[in-house]
C-alpha cells in the first residue's frame, strides 16, 4: 500500500498517536546523497545512499548476466532505484525504532 494512502487512511480513522510521518521520511530521503561505481571487470553497478552525517543507509545493486548486454546508464538507473527503495525502507525502520525508544523513556 502506498505511504500516502496509509497516511490518509489513518487520518480518516482519527489515529493521532505519535508516529513517523510520510513527510518526515520524504524529507530525510531528499537529503540522501547517492554515489555509484562499477565493480572492476564485472557488469555489476553499485549505488550507495548516504545520510548527511556520512552514514551509508543502503546499497543498491544491478548486474547484467552478459557483458554484451551491459550498459552503464541502465545499470546505474536500476541500482539507483534499488538503493532508493532500500533506503526508504531502512529510514522507516530506524525512525520507528527511534520513536519507540523515545516513547519508552
Amino acid at each position: 500500500m502506498d505511504d500516502r494512502k496509509v497516511e490518509a487512511e489513518m487520518a480518516a480513522k482519527g489515529l493521532t498517536a505519535p508516529r513517523v510521518t510520510v513527510d518526515a521520511i520524504d524529507a530525510m530521503e531528499a537529503s540522501l546523497r547517492y554515489d555509484a561505481w562499477i565493480v572492476p571487470d564485472t557488469t555489476t553497478t553499485l549505488v550507495s545512499a548516504t545520510l548527511p552525517n556520512g552514514f551509508v543507509i543502503a546499497v543498491g545493486k544491478s548486474a547484467a548476466v552478459s557483458k554484451a548486454n551491459f550498459n552503464e546508464e541502465i545499470g546505474y538507473n536500476i541500482a539507483l532505484d534499488d538503493a532508493r527503495a532500500k533506503a526508504r525502507d531502512k529510514l522507516w525502520e530506524l525512525e520507528g525504532y527511534a520513536l519507540k525508544k523515545a516513547l519508552a523513556a
